[in-house]
């Protein structure tokens, strides 16, 4: 049997202007295949992903923040 830790990326955003933004990002990030948790905050302009590096990885989970509109610094 094979066990797989999830990973926790942290990454700073680009171009949020409020806590709308950010919860849209997370929402978005939320509904991915292999993200448990993911957690934007407007004020730091990070966000905290937790993945299953099984089923998603950092460049796709950059490739969906972009995605929505926003960069990945």
């Amino acid at each position: 049997m094979k066990i797989v830790q999830d990973r926790i990326l942290v990454v700073k955003i680009s171009g949020m202007h409020c806590q709308g933004c950010a919860d849209s990002i997370a929402k978005e990030l939320n509904s991915s295949n292999g993200i448990g948790k993911a957690t934007v905050e407007f004020s730091t302009g990070k966000a905290k992903i937790v993945f299953d590096p099984e089923k998603t990885d950092e460049e796709r989970i950059g490739k969906k923040i972009m995605d929505t509109g926003f960069g990945v610094l």
